[in-house]
């Protein structure tokens, strides 16, 4: 059924007021009438509830629309005093941050072609943890003035150059030793004594123990003072499960040499629980298990199909 523009445009009119009507609270008939509510105190009250300054009052649905948060958090006590968030985030095992927050972003564009066939796409995406750092506590080797920066994944520009040209190359600040291998993500760090450069390492999706058992962490974004003093960092670890024997995953902004190189210094550390980290595994492997089910949909399937 296609409703004509002005029909439809009726009927969102009338949920909106549907909406508003069934959002006004229940009138006691037994209160005196000196004590009636005002007629504007249904509006005032769905106008505290988006503007509040506390987190879960703004994602508790008070009868108007509102933006549902898509992350995944895990945050210390302090944190959630600060910003008003539920205390079920809160955990202990967290260590060397404020808090982390985890969600799977749409990338805004299609693979196609799978399967040999080029209307058969599957939706892209990517997977972000940003980390919130107070650095009263945990100062960073900054070797740049610059507050904030971003790496942009996708614009339109990507299709207009050649696959060559559109890979992104990124460099150390100047006068910054580079690591011998990395060449992606922001590279805003460095030990100011020897100025080599220092990069995010984890171990979450690697096996064994030790210098050598972890991997580069892309920094795709930083903004120092976002909120509250705290610096915020968008990190990027490709969407890979952790590896479920470890009981914590551990990340370090370590000098190195190369990736997998000997540690040579580490200026922090902080660590995500197993319990937050079960959460994103369970995220990141639905998604996997989605695309995987297409994909082996596709296997004999006559092209064109």
């Amino acid at each position: 059924m296609h409703l004509h523009p002005s029909r439809l445009i009726a009927v969102l009119a009338l949920l909106v007021v549907t909406t508003l009507v069934f959002a006004q609270p229940a009138t006691d008939p037994s209160a005196p009438s000196g004590h009636a509510s005002s007629p504007d105190a249904p509006i005032k009250a769905r106008r505290e509830n988006v503007s509040s300054n506390r987190y879960d009052e703004r994602q508790t649905f008070g009868g108007q629309s509102f933006f549902r948060d898509n992350n995944l958090w895990v945050y210390n006590a302090g944190f959630a005093e600060t910003f008003g968030m539920p205390k079920s985030g809160i955990d202990p095992g967290l260590a060397g941050i404020e808090a982390a927050a985890f969600r799977i972003e749409e990338q805004g564009r299609k693979l196609c072609g799978m399967g040999g066939a080029a209307e058969n796409c599957m939706d892209s995406y990517r997977c972000m943890t940003d980390v919130y750092i107070d650095e009263r506590k945990h100062p960073l080797p900054w070797a740049t003035d610059q507050l904030a920066d971003w790496v942009s994944i996708y614009n339109s520009s990507q299709w207009l150059r050649t696959p060559q040209e559109r890979t992104y190359r990124s460099k150390p600040p100047e006068g910054v030793i580079a690591n011998r291998v990395i060449d992606s993500g922001i590279r805003p760090f460095a030990d100011p004594m020897s100025k080599r450069e220092a990069n995010f390492f984890q171990n979450a999706n690697v096996d064994g123990d030790g210098d050598l058992t972890y991997n580069y962490v892309y920094l795709f974004g930083y903004k120092r003072s976002v909120i509250a003093g705290l610096t915020m960092l968008t990190l990027d670890y490709n969407c890979l499960s952790a590896n479920a024997s470890r009981p914590v995953v551990t990340f370090g902004l370590d000098v190195r040499e190369e990736i997998v190189s000997p540690l040579i210094k580490r200026f922090h550390e902080f660590q995500l629980p197993k319990s937050f980290v079960s959460k994103m595994n369970e995220r990141t492997d639905a998604r996997w298990r989605g695309n995987f089910g297409y994909i082996k949909g596709l296997i004999g399937r006559p092209k064109g199909d």
